[in-house]
């Protein structure tokens, strides 16, 4: 453990490259992880973000996983329906859901949904 240790604290031999994707929560969570790799000796050069959504890819990209997403929901759906499971759609956000208002948000659309259900 302490060669392993020895070896990631070892800039001439090692660096970290984070991953994240472009939301708030990411983008909190990823400079905590960093700061706290930077503060054990871990060198951290590179962020790598994916999940872009070119604007000339934007209808292409939205068409294919509207697409996508139809034929998993209609199988939940189905699946739902053989074991009485009862399934609540809630519609993407334009923005990231997040903090109390964001919360708040969401529940207001999820037990509409409900309320419309019954």
């Amino acid at each position: 453990m302490e060669e392993l240790r020895h070896m990631v604290r070892d800039k001439q031999r090692t660096q970290y490259a984070d991953v994240t994707v472009a939301t708030g929560l990411a983008m909190a969570e990823s400079e905590r992880f960093v700061k706290l790799l930077k503060k054990d000796g871990v060198m951290v050069k590179n962020l790598i973000i994916h999940q872009i959504i070119g604007d000339t890819a934007a209808t292409v990209f939205v068409r294919r996983i509207i697409d996508n997403q139809s034929k998993y929901i209609e199988q939940l759906h189905e699946a739902g329906a053989e074991k009485d499971i009862e399934l609540t759609e809630v519609p993407y956000f334009d923005v990231e859901v997040r903090g109390t208002y964001g919360s708040q948000v969401m529940a207001k659309s999820l037990f509409s949904l409900i309320v419309q259900a019954d």
